[in-house]
């Protein structure tokens, strides 16, 4: 494969975070490690590919997401997935078409419905925040003393974080520089990084906080 296939096959899955790509498989979380491992089952089988414990080893939280952004790797490569699991936590994000209870022998067709919301709360924040996001920005973990920062948090917990420097003009007065934006590696693939981005850009001139879904 080549390398924009690599890193577009990696992105799907959620993997977005190409520090994590340069590290050894032996170092990745266990949420990372997962999502590495669905990209390369997908990159080197064809058709049909079945997963046995899937998401079994990883976090709930994570195996939701993780879910959510592997269903729309194989939907969009129009390629076919059957995910054996246990947990039922991973119905509703993963999606399926269809689903055999192996518990109750009982076969359901399902229609493929939206995943479940979830609610980002954005909030002006403090730039030592910054320390919880820095390895896993793309460019570089030093960010400016001049940023104006903000946080997404999900269920009260900071998952993403986004900064902007005032752009000096001659005449316009209130334009903003994007200066930072980085998702943690277990809440990547819900395009948080996109409402993130978009909630803070609204509210960057007056430093309010704002919320977004």
């Amino acid at each position: 494969m080549g390398i924009k296939d690599i890193v577009g096959l990696l992105t799907a899955v959620g993997l977005s975070s190409p520090p994590a790509w340069l590290r050894p498989y032996k170092t990745l979380s266990n949420g990372e490690a997962f999502r590495a491992s669905m990209a390369g089952a997908l990159a080197e089988h064809a058709g049909l590919l079945v997963v046995d414990e899937f998401t079994s080893v990883v976090d709930r939280q994570v195996a939701k997401v993780a879910s959510h952004a592997v269903a729309k790797s194989v939907r969009r490569a129009g390629r076919q997935l059957v995910a054996v699991t246990c947990h039922y936590d991973v119905v509703d994000w993963l999606q399926p078409d269809w689903v055999y209870d192996v518990a109750t022998a009982a076969f359901t067709w399902r229609s493929v419905q939206p995943r479940p919301t979830f609610q980002l709360d954005i909030h002006a924040a403090d730039r030592s925040l910054w320390q919880l996001f820095r390895h896993h920005h793309h460019l570089s973990g030093d960010i400016s003393n001049a940023a104006q920062c903000f946080t997404g948090c999900i269920d009260g917990k900071p998952v993403a974080f986004a900064a902007y420097r005032h752009f000096q003009h001659p005449r316009v007065r209130d334009i903003k520089l994007g200066h930072r934006l980085a998702v943690l590696p277990d809440f990547q693939g819900l395009s948080i990084g996109g409402l993130l981005r978009t909630g803070s850009a609204s509210t960057c001139t007056s430093g309010a906080s704002g919320t977004g879904m």
